[in-house]
């Protein structure tokens, strides 16, 4: 996929989110219900790879992700993430590079499509700095400093008690900076949990 329209699509879809969010602000202020719930999460993704000619060829990515967002109005939310990267082996290389870390962390938005009976499936949308370059198509990630990223992605979120819900969701980021590789989606999946600091459930 070309740049150009990796960058078309994520400014459209972040405009389109926005300005449908902006007569539900005015809203929800009247009401008093703007900025009325804080999210605080963490999330784990694992990852494994192999190579399809060599099957003893074996890479591991192991993500935790952390986050915060506040919802802003009854669908639309604004947060700010981290994640810390592991990762290990080599689909690549017969002798493997030793374990490295990595990291990410920006924000993000995200509008809720459906929001019923404790049950939130949701759009999203990221800006992000670090060092993870997955930007070389079959070959493993490596370190590369001031790398900037955008993403999108979607989940589903269950509330399985007052303040607590788990949820999973699944991410595509694409690398901005220019260089001697192309840009294209490097995928992540995470399961997590979450922990609602939301007045009007605690008013219930």
């Amino acid at each position: 996929m070309k740049l150009s329209t990796v960058l078309s699509s994520f400014f459209s879809f972040f405009f389109c989110m926005y300005f449908m969010s902006q007569p539900l602000c005015a809203q929800e202020e009247k009401k008093g219900r703007f900025a009325d719930q804080v999210i605080v999460g963490s999330a784990l993704s694992v990852i494994p790879n192999s190579a399809g000619f060599n099957n003893d060829l074996k890479h591991l990515e192991i993500s935790w992700v952390t986050n915060a967002s506040l919802r802003l109005t009854k669908v639309f939310h604004l947060g700010v993430e981290y994640r810390y990267i592991r990762t290990s082996g080599s689909t690549t290389f017969i002798f493997p590079p030793p374990p490295t870390s990595y990291n990410m962390y920006g924000i993000f938005t995200q509008l809720d499509i459906l929001n019923y009976n404790g049950l939130r499936f949701f759009g999203q949308v990221s800006y992000n700095q670090g060092n993870h370059c997955g930007c070389i198509k079959f070959r493993d990630p490596f370190k590369v400093e001031g790398l900037q990223y955008i993403g999108w992605g979607a989940g589903v979120n269950y509330r399985i008690h007052k303040n607590v819900s788990i949820d999973g969701s699944f991410a595509y980021d694409y690398v901005l900076n220019p260089g001697n590789y192309n840009p294209y989606a490097s995928g992540y999946w995470a399961l997590g949990i979450n922990y609602d600091l939301d007045r009007t459930l605690n008013q219930k």
